[in-house]
């Protein structure tokens, strides 16, 4: 891709194409990045998902 701003529409399909297993590692690779991500997963995941509401403008 050249300079053009990037977005989530360029991001989704080469994600559509990874296994599951390459999809947790990246996952696991997000989570031990930082720990505001940790966070975000802890209460997406963990929490009921309750506590942050799904972003319907990713699917």
């Amino acid at each position: 891709m050249s300079s053009a701003k990037k977005s989530w529409k360029d991001v989704k399909p080469v994600l559509s194409g990874f296994s599951s297993t390459q999809l947790l590692g990246l996952v696991q690779d997000l989570y031990r990045l930082n720990a505001e991500n940790a966070s975000f997963m802890h209460s997406r995941f963990l929490s009921g998902g309750m506590q942050i509401r799904t972003i319907s403008t990713l699917t």
